[in-house]
């Protein structure tokens, strides 16, 4: 009876064990499908043009000037 019951609670260990390991592994799969780090954004305006519709503008504007004050 003794060996009976050391049986069943190193098949339940094992199982614990098996269980335990499978969520590491599927956690560790999620991590492959979607990066847990935020991508890098590159940065919208790089100083060259920029384009709106068909249009493309290939200068900076001009700055404006306040006016002078009276």
């Amino acid at each position: 009876m003794a060996h009976l019951l050391q049986y069943r609670y190193i098949v339940k260990a094992v199982c614990l064990s098996v269980l335990v390991a499978m969520l590491g592994v599927v956690g560790t799969a999620s991590a492959v499908i979607r990066s847990p780090f935020p991508s890098r954004p590159s940065p919208p305006f790089q100083g060259r043009y920029v384009m709106i519709g068909n249009d493309s503008m290939m200068a900076l504007p001009k700055p404006v000037i306040p006016a002078p004050s009276r």
